[in-house]
């Protein structure tokens, strides 16, 4: 079963060293978005206007597979 790599870009990087083994991309897509919705609800009142931040999935090789962005900004 392949392994996959979910790390955080936002300016204090955090990089998952373990990684999930998971049977194939479209699971890794899906554990991905919950993660990332996780960190958002976990740092809502955190975030500001103007932050971004952005969730890659690796593979083993760290070959980034997929990216989310995430960006904070007003509507004009």
């Amino acid at each position: 079963m392949p392994r996959y790599f979910f790390n955080v870009i936002d300016g204090t990087n955090l990089h998952d060293d373990e990684g999930t083994d998971l049977p194939d991309l479209e699971t890794a897509r899906c554990v991905a978005i919950r993660y990332a919705g996780a960190l958002l609800e976990e740092s809502g009142l955190r975030l500001r206007f103007g932050d971004t931040w952005h969730l890659e999935a690796t593979d083993e090789a760290r070959n980034v597979l997929f990216q989310l962005d995430f960006r904070v900004r007003p509507t004009p």
